[in-house]
């Protein structure tokens, strides 16, 4: 059980790149997060010399601000830049990048595909299918591709087509394309699920209760367990300002410490209203502290 970040997340405009970097790798250290990143998703064109050195200097600062701690890149996928005309062309270009990253030790690469930008017929299916399997084909097996859908409704693709290409997991919006969730009950239990479940547009729909409830639903599915299940804002996080991105980093992090500790852990920090609405009625369930603020 882990939290991440899904996609971008606000560089502090008044800082070199080099401080901002660190500002954007210690924000997700401190509040808690088990797979760091540099805040940005990297577009598919960008040059695999450039992605292999923005990967090396958020692993670098990772090391000083969290030893020990997995740092992924996230990457623009092929129909988000080239739709299907050219999604093919743009696997091809991409794999070359995730090859250099795999050589580099980089050990997780994030591609995301837009809900917008997912085919909704069957020709545009096939395409997306045969891209991602050409994105994928021949990876060494220790990089962990994951494909995240951020944005809307994942299941106009489909589940052939979506778990099609060998993916090690999957991330989903819940938030604004809650027929995910038919998407996660049918994901093969050998993958990964990571709930886009924090809250990224700063309405505040989701407090810990929600997360807590969407991360074991998700390692129910399938035979999944926990062990293969994390958690992530809905989508970008760059569009807030960085007191709210962070509240909503703050709000991961503790509910993934929480989960991880355990079941009795966990329970003493819910709003006892949203687990037993009987023993809340009589008084004999009660939190430790008020329910956390909506990010």
């Amino acid at each position: 059980m882990f939290a991440t970040l899904a996609g971008e997340y606000p560089w502090p405009p008044d800082l070199a790149p080099a401080a901002a970097l660190a500002a954007v790798v210690r924000a997700q250290a401190e509040a808690g997060l088990g797979l760091l990143a540099d805040g940005r998703v990297h577009p598919a064109g960008t040059a695999v010399a450039d992605l292999v050195a923005a990967w090396r200097a958020t692993r670098d600062v990772a090391a000083t601000v969290a030893p020990g701690l997995p740092v992924k890149v996230a990457v623009g996928g092929p129909f988000a830049v080239g739709g299907a005309g050219r999604a093919a062309e743009v696997a091809r270009a991409l794999r070359g990048g995730l090859l250099a990253l795999a050589a580099a030790g980089c050990p997780v690469v994030e591609v995301h595909e837009p809900a917008a930008a997912l085919p909704a017929d069957d020709a545009g299916r096939a395409a997306f299918a045969a891209a991602h399997a050409t994105l994928l084909a021949g990876l060494p097996p220790g990089l962990h591709a994951s494909l995240a859908v951020t944005g809307g409704d994942a299941t106009t693709l489909g589940a052939t087509a979506l778990f099609g290409a060998p993916y090690r997991s999957h991330l989903f919006d819940v938030l604004d394309g809650p027929d995910g969730w038919r998407l996660v009950a049918v994901a093969p239990g050998e993958r990964g699920i990571v709930v886009g479940v924090g809250d990224a547009s700063g309405r505040g729909r989701t407090g810990l209760e929600e997360i807590a409830w969407a991360a074991g639903y998700a390692a129910s599915t399938c035979g999944r367990g926990m062990e293969r299940v994390g958690i992530a804002p809905s989508g970008s996080l760059a569009g807030l300002d960085p007191d709210r991105a962070r509240a909503v980093l703050d709000l991961l992090g503790e509910a993934a410490r929480l989960i991880a500790a355990g079941p009795s852990e966990l329970r003493a920090h819910l709003d006892p209203r949203a687990i037993d609405a009987r023993s809340a009625a009589l008084g004999q369930n009660r939190s430790t502290r008020g329910r956390p603020d909506r990010t």
